[in-house]
Parts: C-alpha cells; sequence; structure tokens
C-alpha cells in the first residue's frame, strides 16, 4: 500500500470513526446512568489505554506547576464540560441532529480564534462561520414553530460545541513544544477523573456503571476506544499531511454521525435537518484553511 493511500485510509478511518461516537453515545445513555458517571468511566477506558501506551514507549508525564494548571483547564473544557453536556442531552436528540451540531466546531474555533488574535481575520472563513449560525438556526426553526423543548437541548449542544472550541485555542496557545499530545490527553484524563470525584458525590451520581455490561453499557465502552483511536489517528495524520488536508475530516466526522444514525437508529431527517446539514457543510468548507491563502 502506497504512503499516499495509506493517509487517505487514516483519513477515512478517523472520520468514520469519529462521527461513530455520536450515535453509540445516543445509545449508551438509555442506561439512564448519570451524565458525570458516563463521563467517569469513559476517562478511566481512555486512560488505561493512554497509560498503556505511555509504559510501551516509555513516557513520562511532566508534572510542574505549569503542566498541573494546563491539565486542570483543558480537563474542565475539553472532556467535563463538553461530555457531560453530550451525555445530558443525547436522551431529548438524534444522533442526526447532534452530529450536524457538532460539525460547527471548526467554525467556533476560528471564530474564537480570531478574537484572540491566534489567526488573522479572513473574510472567507468568517463568511463561513456566520453560514454555519444560519444551519443552526435552520436546524431549530422546526421545533420552535412546535414549541419543543428540543431547542433547549440543542442549545445544550452547541455550548459543548464552544467548550471544544475553547479548549482547542488553549491548547494552541499554551501547549509546550517539548510534550508529546498523547501525553497531555494522558493529564487531561487524569486532572479531569480527580475533579470528576467530588462533582460526583456531590451530585449523587454513582461510581458504578458496568454491571451486566449490555449492549449501551458495550456503546459507552467502545465510545471511549473510538475516542482514543481517533485522537491519536488525527494526530499522526496531521504529521503525515499537515493540519489543511487533516482539517477536512469534518465532513467525513459529519457525514457518518448523520449516515450511521439513519441505518442504525432509523433517524428520521426533515427538510430542515437536511437543508441545515448541507449548509453546515458549505460553512465546513469555507471556514478550512487555504495553503498559502490565508497567512
Amino acid at each position: 500500500m502506497s504512503h499516499s493511500l495509506k493517509n487517505w485510509v487514516l483519513f477515512f478511518a478517523v472520520g468514520t470513526f469519529w462521527g461513530a461516537t455520536v450515535p453509540l453515545t445516543v445509545v449508551a445513555v438509555t442506561t439512564e446512568a448519570h451524565p458525570l458517571t458516563m463521563v467517569f468511566w469513559g476517562e478511566i477506558i481512555g486512560l488505561v489505554l493512554i497509560i498503556s501506551w505511555m509504559v510501551w514507549n516509555k513516557v513520562k508525564l511532566p508534572l510542574s506547576a505549569f503542566h498541573i494548571k494546563l491539565y486542570i483547564a483543558i480537563a474542565v473544557l475539553g472532556t467535563i464540560i463538553p461530555n457531560s453536556f453530550g451525555y445530558w442531552a443525547a436522551p431529548h436528540l438524534t444522533a442526526s441532529e447532534m452530529a450536524i451540531i457538532y460539525s460547527l466546531i471548526p467554525m467556533l474555533i476560528f471564530a474564537l480564534a480570531t478574537l484572540l488574535r491566534q489567526e488573522h481575520f479572513v473574510l472567507r472563513r468568517m463568511i463561513g462561520v456566520l453560514v454555519g449560525m444560519v444551519a443552526m438556526v435552520i436546524l431549530v426553526i422546526p421545533d420552535l414553530e412546535e414549541s419543543s423543548g428540543n431547542v433547549i437541548w440543542m442549545l445544550v449542544i452547541f455550548a459543548a460545541c464552544w467548550s471544544y472550541a475553547a479548549e482547542t485555542t488553549l491548547v494552541t496557545a499554551k501547549m509546550p513544544e517539548d510534550i508529546h499530545p498523547i501525553t497531555m490527553l494522558c493529564g487531561m484524563f487524569s486532572a479531569a477523573l480527580i475533579l470528576l470525584v467530588p462533582l460526583m458525590l456531590v451530585t449523587g451520581a454513582s461510581f458504578t456503571f458496568f454491571q451486566d455490561f449490555s449492549f449501551a453499557e458495550g456503546a459507552l465502552a467502545l465510545s471511549a476506544v473510538f475516542h482514543i483511536f481517533c485522537y491519536g489517528g488525527f494526530l499522526l495524520l496531521i504529521r503525515r499531511t499537515g493540519p489543511v488536508f487533516s482539517s477536512q475530516a469534518s465532513y467525513v466526522i459529519a457525514l457518518s454521525g448523520v449516515l450511521l444514525g439513519i441505518a442504525f437508529q432509523g433517524d428520521q431527517l426533515s427538510v430542515w435537518t437536511w437543508a441545515a446539514f448541507f449548509i453546515a457543510m458549505v460553512g465546513v468548507y469555507l471556514v478550512q484553511p487555504r495553503k498559502d491563502k490565508d497567512s
């Protein structure tokens, strides 16, 4: 297999499996477990995989005051808030709706990075952000007309997207060059687990999840494994092909989430939902960086 073909296989694998985590989340919440409980166990599974990788590769976790503060910040923004919000809203939305909203993340990252002056203002990309907001409005219009409570849950997922965007801009600005991204992930997961324990005690969330290992419980475990695979694969793809090519995975992620939701959960997409999906894809296209054109 040629090097180029391997990159394409990795590209579609990362996008497909990442998109698959959305319907898996919808399945996992049928256990009716507390969102913090599911976040907690997802972190444990991910951390076991990451630590295994670090032991195998003899990589140590930096524990300076600066690193610990960074681990805590990205744990809150990149795991505790968005994951708990995702599990909280999933019982009320379809996988397709969630995938479409998650597709707005690249646009929010650019908007926030521009605001913080990490990125230069580029009119085409800012138009992409506005197009993404149009997609969000179109997605919620039918529920507004029907006075449905789903709008609230869509906004919860939208808030999770902003949290992901904030985490990305923080990592971009603060991550030291001498630390491996997977090691950073280990610090994030470790900090998240430490922070989750008092939160779970205060809210009364159970620490028990895997009891009879039902299909829903298996979905949570599989989603956690997919997250680690996709994150590592995405980093490898960036290293091999650069950020411009890798960023196009947003299309595959959104399409995978929508199609898998239709195939395995019988999602019925209205005309409004399809319109929101295609408009969101236009926004993703516009906001993607172009080589040597956005500097």
